[in-house]
């Protein structure tokens, strides 16, 4: 009886295996998931970050906010491929001594005199980042670069004690964040 119980199961796995498509040739896990990706519809936005700094310049403390975000009413890039992406915008508030002292939105337009026809038509604002306070202000990083994140030209923004600002492109810029 158990003999006839194991057959009749063993005979209806196979069956099921064979019905099933258990002779089709499978491709790897990895490749499927590859070829079962579609292309976003639509264009795609930058993750969201923001960072705050604080710091001491000529006996005054500087609080430094910037937030980094996709613009959806900025022109669209595309890659080579065609995909869609919105460009991103920083805004950068410094207030000093707890007072507004400093806020602008940069976006890929501030540095538009500095760059290429390639880099004002498919390149994006990667973002902005505090740098450190000099005699003449505080400086920070900015990055022009691919949708996809391969890094383009650099540059070094100055907000000076005045509270003026000015930009000039970075010739000894690291862009593969080895120090």
């Amino acid at each position: 009886m158990k003999r006839n119980f194991f057959l009749t199961l063993s005979f209806a796995l196979m069956i099921t295996t064979y019905s099933c498509g258990g002779n089709k040739e499978t491709l790897p896990p990895t490749i499927q998931e590859e070829t079962k990706e579609e292309k976003p519809k639509g264009p795609i936005s930058d993750r969201e970050w923001s960072y705050d700094y604080t710091e001491i310049l000529d006996g005054h403390q500087y609080q430094i906010s910037i937030h980094r975000h996709s613009n959806s009413k900025l022109p669209i890039i595309k890659d080579e491929l065609g995909q869609e992406y919105y460009d991103n915008c920083a805004e950068l508030t410094i207030l000093r001594d707890g007072k507004k002292f400093y806020s602008k939105t940069f976006t890929k337009d501030a540095f538009w005199d500095f760059l290429s026809e390639a880099d004002r038509k498919n390149s994006m604002l990667q973002g902005l980042a505090f740098d450190q306070p000099y005699s003449d202000g505080l400086q920070f990083g900015a990055q022009i670069g691919l949708p996809d994140g391969e890094g383009g030209p650099a540059f070094i923004v100055t907000i000076s004690k005045k509270g003026t600002m000015s930009i000039m492109k970075d010739h000894n810029q690291d862009t593969q964040g080895e120090y």
